[in-house]
């Protein structure tokens, strides 16, 4: 139940948990961990926005 609520989440802002302002429920008993999942999700998500340009580069190189 906890990582389906990161299923379809834009990824143009910040995943929060509730007690942060956002929209995901922390695990009963394990804010900090919780935090930790969505802050980890935001640095994947920022390392991907910063990789992407390279990325579809690389794979149109590969395609031609």
């Amino acid at each position: 139940a906890f990582a389906q609520q990161f299923a379809g989440k834009a990824l143009d802002r910040q995943v929060r948990i509730t007690n942060d302002g956002g929209d995901i429920s922390a695990l009963s008993g394990a804010t900090i961990t919780s935090r930790a999942v969505t802050d980890a999700t935001n640095a994947a998500i920022a390392k991907y926005e910063t990789l992407k340009p390279q990325v579809i580069e690389n794979m149109q190189r590969a395609v031609k």
